[in-house]
């Protein structure tokens, strides 16, 4: 499904019999990222942390990024596809964290 807005990458392929093919992809992982931090652009050097994503979230981008057949066969598994996005987030300021530990500290405070 296409959705108006989504930026879209685009693959063209020329043959010398002038005929071509186009396979349409999904949009970068910095767009779904930047998305899902609700983030405009990225910190500009690296270093500010201007958003934060759970690593659920950054799970569920790679699930979807991964359908793609030429991402498959650069990362082996999803787990690669998974550390690649959240060495991506680092060069954009985007704090990555995993919730359940946060959970758990918040269950010991109220049982005490």
């Amino acid at each position: 499904q296409y959705v108006a807005g989504l930026p879209m990458q685009v693959q063209v392929k020329s043959y010398a019999d002038r005929t071509f093919t186009f396979d349409v992809l999904l949009p970068t992982a910095t767009y779904f990222l930047l998305k899902a931090a609700k983030l405009e652009k990225g910190a500009p050097d690296g270093t500010a942390k201007v958003g934060r994503l759970s690593v659920t979230q950054i799970y569920e981008i790679a699930k979807l990024r991964y359908e793609d057949p030429s991402l498959r066969a650069k990362f082996r598994s999803l787990e690669g596809l998974c550390r690649s996005m959240v060495a991506s987030c680092g060069s954009m300021g985007i704090e990555v964290y995993d919730p359940r530990p946060e959970r758990k500290a918040t269950q010991n405070k109220s049982r005490a």
